[in-house]
């Protein structure tokens, strides 16, 4: 009897932890799939846009830009969402959406293993339950950006971090590698983390004497990673001939987050802006995507090296936006989602500088990092190096909220064992708790002061009508597509890439009319705007005004002298002038026409042929 008593409570409390992760885990898929079925209501929601939609043109094999070249991103996202269209109806953006939902749980079920990890079971069940319920959780889970994959793999390789150091092991240690390298491919700077890990397995092997030992699981850690990412290595060696590790984004990605224009470049917008810093290495004589992604890196140490003292103070400041409040966009803002999609309201907002949730939990996360080490709870040391380096690895390069994403579980862990930490001091130590909450108030307001993020003053949210139009657009729905530009300009009629997109529109169903008109009001605004410039040189070339025509072609060659389409319709348009010479010279230019070819006209029709020659 007594025995049965003992192991009655323990069997009972077993069971209501089980109960606790199911109910959580449940609601999380609940609370998902309301979110997904919710926002697709909203046309901003049903078409994928700027990187989502590259995934998905990859997932669905339309985009042929990395044929036989290196991978331009980390590829783990895309082969997963390779896999999850497959399973999903024939373009069907909802349900690939939904079927993203297995990711959001087990975000959620990991980040409350971490937390539990770090504070006990209650904690893990309070901390999960937060992150089911996290604003920006919720949104970046069921995009179609590698986000939610990243979190998942940087809490999985915290959580094995900590379980090879408490338990030493070949398998655990070689584990452990292959999450980082899985990582690898997904978000290649977080690889930065590595150390921590190398380091807790040098200083476990100095503690207890086995050094030997210790040197053979770092090594195993390490073959791990290496494991994962020299397939993708030995691929990108193979369809270009040059050693690319994972992919030819990081050089790109690490300039715009480290220049001289730093706030200029953190602006930068998808289209034209972005193509034209693309084009930066490629100016200058560089011929390939691996070669210009060295050239940006070799920017970038060049700075480092000229200007430190700027570069040092750069990344502090940007270690500062990773730790504020605010959502910080990328490409595009998560608060001008919110409008369409009630359910992100209260879950996702700003208020005078201060951003929830993340303004909460940064400053009660540095506390409960601070209560961990007064406890001298197991790990804390480890946890606070990956919070460290994590920081840094997102800092170095663009401090954006999507990119700091996968420190969210850590911090809210952190932050969870603190506000428990202070409802029991407020029960026992009411001064004690008074003194707490005033010190978090002072880490708050200081996290919280304006940072002044150059990508805010964007009008974001007519860019993202605009670029939900052009979701619709390549999907042929132009009347959703008109009017989403027609709401984008009723907001900014300033935005030139709305009448450039709205003059396709009409040009397209022949009102070629309307279609100038709308290219001579975005040249207007944006007299450097290169498609426009080409597109209404090929209208006016088909409207037979050649004189009109050439001086536009003409101006997109000096803002971009490798355009080879623009070269293309100008020699068409000396052609049709009969100046064969000059059209000639254009199109070998073009690498069209083969030196010692000729140019004649075709009897009888306004057309010409090239003649090779014998």
């Amino acid at each position: 009897m007594n025995l049965a008593a003992s192991n009655g409570p323990a069997a009972s409390t077993r069971h209501t932890g089980w109960y606790g992760w199911l109910a959580v885990l449940l609601a999380a898929t609940v609370i998902q799939t309301c979110w997904v079925q919710h926002s697709h209501r909203d046309p901003v929601f049903q078409v994928p846009l700027v990187d989502a939609a590259r995934y998905e043109r990859q997932a669905r094999g339309l985009d042929t830009t990395e044929i036989g070249q290196p991978y331009w991103q980390p590829p783990l996202y895309a082969w997963v969402l390779r896999s999850i269209v497959r399973l999903a109806e024939p373009g069907s953006l909802r349900t690939t959406r939904l079927l993203h939902i297995p990711l959001g749980v087990l975000l959620v079920w990991l980040g409350g293993l971490l937390a539990g990890r770090i504070g006990g079971r209650r904690t893990g069940l309070i901390t999960a339950a937060l992150l089911a319920i996290n604003g920006p959780l919720l949104f970046y889970s069921t995009q179609l950006l590698p986000s939610a994959l990243a979190t998942i793999l940087f809490t999985a390789a915290i959580l094995s971090t900590l379980h090879t150091l408490d338990h030493p092991s070949p398998r655990r240690a070689l584990g452990t590698g292959l999450i980082f390298g899985l990582l690898g491919l997904t978000v290649p700077n977080l690889l930065l983390t590595v150390p921590v890990p190398l380091a807790g397995l040098w200083l476990k092997g100095r503690a207890s004497g086995h050094h030997r030992e210790s040197a053979m699981h770092a090594g195993l850690l390490m073959a791990g990673i290496v494991l994962c990412i020299l397939p993708v290595t030995i691929r990108n060696r193979m369809v270009s001939g040059e050693w690319v590790p994972v992919s030819v984004n990081g050089g790109i990605n690490l300039f715009v987050g480290n220049n001289p224009d730093l706030h200029a470049t953190l602006a930068i917008r998808p289209g034209m802006e972005w193509d034209r810093l693309l084009r930066r290495p490629y100016d200058t004589g560089i011929r390939t995507p691996a070669q210009a992604d060295r050239w940006f890196i070799q920017q970038v140490t060049d700075y480092l090296r000229t200007r430190p003292g700027q570069f040092l103070a750069n990344l502090a400041w940007k270690i500062r936006l990773v730790w504020h409040g605010t959502e910080w966009p990328r490409n595009l803002s998560l608060y001008d989602y919110r409008p369409h999609a009630p359910l992100l309201k209260p879950l996702v907002w700003t208020w005078h500088g201060f951003g929830f949730p993340f303004g909460i939990l940064a400053p009660c996360a540095l506390a409960g990092l601070f209560i961990a080490w007064r406890n001298r709870t197991p790990g804390t040391g480890t946890l606070a190096a990956f919070l460290l380096t994590g920081t840094l690895a997102i800092a170095l390069f663009i401090p954006a909220d999507r990119y700091r994403l996968p420190l969210v579980p850590l911090v809210s862990g952190l932050a969870v064992l603190a506000l428990d930490h202070l409802i029991r001091q407020f029960r026992t130590q009411r001064p004690r708790a008074i003194r707490m909450i005033a010190g978090l108030a002072v880490i708050t307001v200081l996290l919280n002061l304006p940072a002044g993020f150059p990508a805010v003053a964007v009008p974001s949210h007519a860019e993202l009508l605009m670029l939900t139009g052009v979701g619709f657009h390549t999907r042929g729905s132009n009347a959703t597509a008109t009017a989403c530009y027609q709401q984008a300009l009723d907001e900014d009629p300033d935005l030139a890439d709305a009448w450039y997109y709205l003059s396709a529109i009409e040009r397209a169903a022949g009102r070629l009319d309307l279609a100038a008109d709308h290219l001579q009001t975005c040249l207007a605004g944006r007299p450097d705007h290169e498609r426009a410039l080409h597109d209404l040189g090929v209208l006016r070339t088909d409207q037979g005004q050649y004189d009109a025509a050439i001086p536009l072609f003409e101006q997109v060659l000096e803002l971009n002298p490798r355009n080879t389409r623009a070269m293309s319709n100008l020699a068409t348009a000396k052609a049709r002038q009969g100046k064969l010479d000059e059209a000639a010279y254009w199109l070998r230019k073009a690498g069209i026409m083969p030196a010692g070819a000729q140019l004649e006209p075709v009897k009888d029709r306004d057309t010409f042929r090239i003649v090779l020659p014998r």
